[in-house]
C-alpha cells in the first residue's frame, strides 16, 4: 500500500493482541501504512496458536507471536510472561483487538492508561442503520477502568 500522508518522525508503537481473523488488525496495519494513524505496529501476540490474524502480521512484515497459555499455570502467571514479552516491544500503546482472555491486574497494572480494549459488536435487526461508538474514559482508582481505554463499537445494518 501506497503512504499518503507523511508519517510523524517518532510514531507511537503499538502492540496489538489478538484471537482471532485479524480483521480489526488489519485495518490497524492498513491505517499505519496509509499514514492516517501516526503509529506503528511493532508486535502482534496471539493466545490461539493459528489465529488468522498472525498471518495477517507476518504478511505486514511485522513480528507475530503465538501466545498460549500453557496447562498448569494461572491467568496471573500467564499475565506475567505476556508481560515479560510485551515490555520487549516497548510499546506506547496495547490494543486489544478482539483479545479474547481476560488480563488480570498483573497485566494491567504495569501498562496503566495506556490500553485501548476495542469491542466491534456487529447486529442485524430490524433497527434503522446506525453507526454508533461508546467511549469510556478511565476514571479514578484502581479498578479495570483505570487501566483501560474501553471503546465500544456497535454496527446495525438493515438489509
Amino acid at each position: 500500500m501506497k503512504r499518503i500522508v507523511k508519517a510523524p518522525d517518532n510514531p507511537a508503537r503499538l502492540v496489538i493482541l489478538i484471537s482471532g481473523g485479524g480483521s480489526n488488525l488489519q485495518a490497524v496495519l492498513d491505517a499505519c501504512v496509509l499514514g492516517l494513524l501516526p503509529a506503528e505496529v511493532v508486535a502482534v501476540f496471539s493466545n490461539v496458536p493459528d489465529a488468522y490474524g498472525l498471518e495477517r502480521a507476518r504478511q505486514a512484515g511485522v513480528p507475530a507471536v503465538s501466545f498460549p497459555k500453557p496447562k498448569g499455570i494461572d491467568r496471573r502467571e500467564y499475565d506475567a510472561m505476556l508481560v515479560a514479552e510485551v515490555e520487549k516491544c516497548r510499546p506506547d500503546w496495547i490494543l486489544l483487538l478482539g483479545w479474547m482472555r481476560v488480563l488480570s491486574s498483573t497485566f494491567l497494572s504495569r501498562f496503566p492508561g495506556r490500553i485501548f480494549f476495542i469491542i466491534f459488536g456487529y447486529a442485524f435487526g430490524k433497527l434503522q442503520s446506525f453507526s454508533q461508538i461508546h467511549i469510556h474514559f478511565p476514571v479514578s482508582g484502581n479498578n479495570f477502568f483505570s487501566h483501560i481505554f474501553y471503546y465500544f463499537l456497535l454496527l446495525d445494518f438493515r438489509f
